[in-house]
């Protein structure tokens, strides 16, 4: 039987912004984002509360809890991910990961060849991944350090960067004079609702039991 109306929510608290947003279809019902850094654990349960109160939508009409699964922020995806598995089991509902950068790959303007979605890993780090428009298709999220030799093999074609790794990014290739646009400069869940209705329209849902966050570069912890 198909289903009237497809509600999913989408977490992206893979970098410093919580970011919490309400699909349903393929539009975006309401949304709710803090900019306060590492707000986490702090906002997203009263953030989901308050989308749900506003769009009159109950718990139990959610069809799958979306999120970006990384890579970012190590301890912002712990959060993010504690909250959507334990909503997932709660409800019996599917949990569809994303990857972070390639949310952010696929916001770009009219007429881009190539998007890039960048999160900053600090110094002339970052994590990127790559979407071919005219394919169609995604690389997979990937730890770099920033330098001309990445972008060389698509200076002729019309690049998109977004995410918060962008700025920095647009200045190496502002010093090569590599045309770019920079569409997005942060990282935000309302841009996940495309994505998120495609897997699940394809049924391509995360076993919960067997799901891991994407750190990809290994996790700093300091001894004391």
């Amino acid at each position: 039987m198909e289903i009237d109306n497809i509600n999913i929510l989408c977490i992206d608290t893979s970098t410093s912004i919580c970011s919490v947003s309400l699909g349903q279809n393929e539009n975006l019902v309401t949304f709710r984002e803090s900019y306060e850094n590492f707000d986490h654990s702090k906002m997203i349960t009263v953030y989901i509360r308050e989308i749900l109160d506003e769009s009159n939508i109950k718990r139990s009409s959610l069809n799958a809890i979306a999120l970006a699964s990384g890579p970012g922020s190590y301890t912002g995806l712990r959060i993010g991910a504690s909250v959507a598995k334990a909503m997932c089991y709660g409800l019996d509902i599917p949990l569809i990961a994303l990857d972070s950068c390639q949310i952010l790959a696929n916001s770009y303007p009219i007429g881009t060849d190539i998007s890039f979605g960048i999160i900053d890993a600090r110094r002339q780090d970052v994590y990127i991944a790559m979407k071919e428009i005219q394919k169609n298709t995604f690389s997979t999220s990937e730890f770099k350090t920033i330098s001309l030799d990445y972008f060389k093999n698509y200076e002729h074609l019309n690049i998109n960067l977004s995410g918060d790794g962008a700025n920095k990014t647009s200045e190496i290739l502002n010093q090569h004079n590599i045309k770019h646009s920079v569409h997005l400069k942060n990282s935000t869940s309302k841009i996940m609702i495309q994505l998120a209705l495609e897997n699940y329209k394809q049924k391509m849902f995360t076993e919960l039991k067997k799901f891991s966050i994407r750190y990809i570069k290994s996790v700093n912890i300091t001894k004391k």
